[in-house]
């Protein structure tokens, strides 16, 4: 019977190992969002398919959603809709983020840059409006030195896409408001981030219209 204490001094010691040795035990700390994520207001990430796990393919319907925007909209754009996102997931480029760039530069291709070259009226037919012969819905290129047109819609897409991916995603600039600090920095420096407000804020509007299915 002796042996009964023993086995009672070793429950109790257990119960009390279990007690204290979780207090003792270290923790990983809580997991808190950083104060970029939850100010949200223009730090939206665009979805740049390849770089973050938001990747957008031809599959889920954007596309056609892309082509029935600019569609409705009436926008010069709309007989290129097919290439437009072509181009742009050729370059892993988020379309709706591209087509949210043409929204707050140009009014989806309405309001063209003004050429300062008049190398650029050279191809306009009889009839069309000399500011279409610019095809720069992007504002790419366009500074106190000078405007950059391109002939097509197609080679803007193409010359956009290309340099969004290699001067700003393969340089680590990802958020909305990284790429304009770079894009427009008049905007960040002196309109209090209005770009990226507007940038993000048809990115949700598409982005609501695709779950309605428009």
């Amino acid at each position: 019977m002796f042996f009964y204490p023993t086995i009672l001094i070793a429950i109790i010691s257990a119960i009390i190992g279990l007690s204290f040795g979780g207090l003792f035990r270290e923790k990983k700390p809580p997991m808190v969002l950083s104060s970029s994520a939850k100010n949200l207001s223009f730090m939206t990430v665009p979805k740049v398919v390849g770089v973050n796990s938001s990747t957008v393919n031809a599959e889920d319907g954007t596309d056609e959603l892309i082509c029935q925007y600019l569609a409705k909209s009436e926008s010069p754009m709309g007989k290129t809709c097919v290439e437009f996102s072509r181009i742009f997931h050729q370059y892993e480029i988020d379309p709706v983020f591209a087509l949210a760039i043409a929204q707050c530069e140009s009014n989806l291709g309405e309001k063209m840059p003004i050429p300062v070259s008049q190398n650029c009226y050279d191809n306009i037919q009889p009839g069309e409006n000399p500011e279409e012969c610019c095809h720069n819905p992007f504002g790419w290129g366009v500074h106190s030195e000078g405007t950059l047109c391109f002939k097509t819609w197609e080679e803007a897409y193409q010359k956009v896409g290309e340099g969004l991916k290699k001067k700003y995603v393969e340089e680590g600039l990802l958020t909305t408001k990284e790429i304009m600090s770079k894009y427009n920095k008049i905007s960040a420096e002196e309109k209090n981030g209005s770009w990226a407000r507007c940038i993000n804020q048809f990115i949700d509007e598409i982005e609501i219209l695709k779950v309605r299915k428009y």
